[in-house]
């Protein structure tokens, strides 16, 4: 019985180290990001899943979503993920600001080729008012 409550504080020594680690990190593309004049919204709240914490983001509309887990820590590179394709792509940190700006650049370019067709589909021409009526 012992042994297994030595290994279970063990275990969770290494997650709030793990944790503590993921902070930093996160913490680090802050500043990056920060200084590059892009906001940013580190999620740090354990009292969530992170599908629960991903799909709040998506309805408040944000645009770009940077993952960062234990892989991304050991690779030293950060997943951003599109809200309007929902695409994935890992980027290292050398030039993480330039690949942020670009990505959202092309998302706004997308979302207003999106909206203009949008606009082209649902306008229409009535001139006469019976037709209008229905």
């Amino acid at each position: 019985m012992r042994k297994i409550l030595d290994d279970q504080k063990t275990l969770q020594s290494q997650i709030d180290q793990l944790k503590e680690q993921l902070a930093d990190f996160c913490r680090g593309l802050f500043n990056v990001l920060d200084q590059e004049k892009i906001r940013v919204k580190v999620d740090e709240r354990d009292d969530e899943r992170v599908g629960y914490k991903i799909n709040k983001w998506e309805l408040k509309g944000v645009p770009l979503r940077l993952e960062v887990g234990e892989q991304e820590l050991k690779t030293k590179t950060v997943t951003l993920v599109r809200r309007d394709t929902g695409k994935k792509a890992v980027v290292g940190l050398n030039n993480l600001a330039g690949q942020v700006k670009i990505v959202l650049d092309k998302i706004q370019k997308n979302l207003f080729v999106q909206a203009v067709e949008s606009l082209k589909n649902n306008t229409y021409e009535i001139n006469d008012y019976g037709r209008f009526k229905k």
